[in-house]
């Protein structure tokens, strides 16, 4: 009993240990426990009194947090009782009363009379919290090395000092090669200074910034990213900055076919009727601006639909393959070459000196589009027809320009062989009539406009009557008779002739009824 007394703290010292909070326990020379303070008591589940005389390593400290044994020879109050030597242990676990595990920190300082070791305190307080926090980051560090997006680190100078497994692969680059280095190891120069400066100006001023970066692999390869660069901010100073990179190539990659399939043709590579407008309408800007010419030459491939019916679609998509190649090559740089649709081809000459050298480039298409095609063996011939319109002699705007030269090139067609005609104010009003034309002819075929005058044919020898020729005569009531050379080459080149040939033989059919039954 007197040595149990000895053991136990002063007064003056009791009160202290109990407002620890953290928790004490004092052992005799044995390993027993003679006192446990008031926090020892709470985190253990036992009191002082229960635990006082028993061992603390068979009640409290005999297994590991894996639940395996804790030899006792491996026991800090041990090793302490036997060496005199202080043990610290920051990741530890005891087990309370009702057999669960609290993880602790522990300190074991050996209590000395006279030299000699006479007894142990234990330290201790509960690290669950802490535990928990480590196992947190843990968890967080593991979800950022594994994230599909590149993760870095940098310091506020820009310094890598970290890199997750992502950004290894997006990059090419290996963790060894990057960290203590710049971010600038991935610039592709595709962006100007100012860029970077104002993402600079954005994090340093403690605010997230977000946009698309191209960036170069350690190959040289060229890959597109969304980056959002996140500033750390420690004690209201920014120390670290996160920068995340997206991968979006493929995205771009498609945005751009699909960009590209709105405004070239699929067939020869040229751009479409869509990007010719824009075209044109910028190269009409500019040859204001500079006071230059421009011409317009709208191209159409004679005989062609001739190639598809005879030698089938696969010939004719050869020919036009074959026709925008060798366009390619007529032209300057600066010129655009456009597939308009179907057999039809615009060519923009910008920069125009001398309407001279629109029809000199007229003439070499020409020449060159009327060479044989080697198409599936053998050799294809074709004519071409250019009608050209130079702007500022044919003024007003892109579409007005491309139907000046559709006009022009019209003419060109009407005169047969290969030809171009430059367009004139007299095909305008040319055509005007024909477009009121037609609208006639479907007005005079609805309301049978139309008469047939019947001409007699008689026999030779005898003057015997053989037959009648039906002859077709349009009584336009406000413009009165119009003469068949007028109407009858804008019926068929509208189509109505079909329409117009089945009313004649309709109605002269009808009237040799009439006349036979007479």
């Amino acid at each position: 009993m007197a040595k149990m007394q000895a053991l136990l703290p002063d007064e003056i010292y009791l009160s202290a240990l109990n407002g620890l909070g953290e928790g004490v326990i004092i052992l005799d020379p044995n390993g027993d426990v003679t006192w446990m303070n008031a926090q020892a008591e709470q985190l253990l589940g036992w009191t002082s009194r229960e635990l006082h005389g028993r061992r603390l390593h068979d009640m409290v400290h005999y297994q590991k947090a894996c639940g395996a044994a804790y030899p006792e020879a491996e026991c800090d109050t041990h090793i302490t009782l036997n060496t005199g030597e202080p043990r610290r242990n920051s990741d530890d676990v005891f087990t309370r009363r009702d057999g669960t595990l609290i993880p602790v920190s522990h300190v074991t300082t050996p209590l000395l009379r006279d030299g000699r070791v006479n007894g142990v305190a234990l330290a201790f307080h509960d690290i669950t919290e802490r535990k928990r926090a480590e196992q947190m980051l843990i968890l967080q560090a593991a979800a950022l090395e594994s994230a599909a997006n590149a993760i870095f680190i940098t310091d506020r100078s820009g310094t890598i000092k970290w890199v997750n497994r992502a950004f290894e692969r997006m990059s090419g680059y290996s963790a060894d090669e990057v960290l203590g280095q710049n971010p600038r190891v991935l610039c592709s120069h595709y962006h100007d200074d100012e860029f970077y400066q104002q993402l600079w100006r954005t994090v340093l001023a403690g605010e997230v910034w977000r946009g698309e970066v191209v960036e170069r692999r350690r190959d040289g390869s060229l890959y597109t990213v969304v980056q959002t660069v996140t500033p750390i901010t420690m004690d209201g100073a920014t120390e670290h900055f996160i920068a995340i990179h997206e991968d979006i190539s493929a995205r771009k990659q498609a945005e751009e076919k699909i960009r590209y399939m709105a405004m070239y043709d699929a067939l020869t590579g040229l751009p479409n009727r869509r990007l010719l407008q824009s075209q044109l309408e910028q190269a009409l800007a500019a040859a204001n601006r500079n006071e230059r010419l421009l011409g317009v030459l709208f191209l159409d491939l004679n005989d062609f639909k001739d190639v598809n019916d005879n030698l089938g679609h696969e010939a004719g998509d050869a020919l036009l393959k074959q026709a925008a190649d060798r366009l390619r090559e007529c032209v300057r740089r600066s010129d655009t070459v456009a597939r308009f649709g179907g057999d039809e081809f615009v060519v923009l000459q910008t920069a125009l000196d001398h309407v001279d050298g629109s029809a000199a480039l007229a003439e070499k298409i020409i020449a060159v589009l009327t060479r044989p095609y080697a198409i599936n063996g053998r050799d294809v011939h074709t004519g071409v027809s250019i009608g050209i319109a130079i702007y500022p002699f044919e003024d007003g705007d892109a579409e007005r320009l491309l139907r000046h030269a559709d006009m022009a090139m019209y003419r060109a067609k009407a005169d047969s062989g290969s030809s171009y005609q430059f367009f004139d104010i007299g095909m305008h009003r040319e055509m005007r009539r024909r477009v009121e034309m037609q609208a006639a002819l479907r007005q005079a075929l609805a309301e049978e406009q139309f008469t047939l005058v019947y001409q007699p044919q008689f026999r030779a020898r005898d003057g015997a009557l053989i037959g009648m020729e039906a002859l077709v005569r349009w009584s336009h009531p406000r413009q009165g008779m119009i003469s068949p050379e007028e109407f009858i080459p804008v019926a068929e080149a509208s189509g109505q002739i079909h329409a117009l040939g089945e009313w004649v033989l309709r109605t002269a059919c009808r009237q040799a009824r009439q006349w036979q039954a007479q």
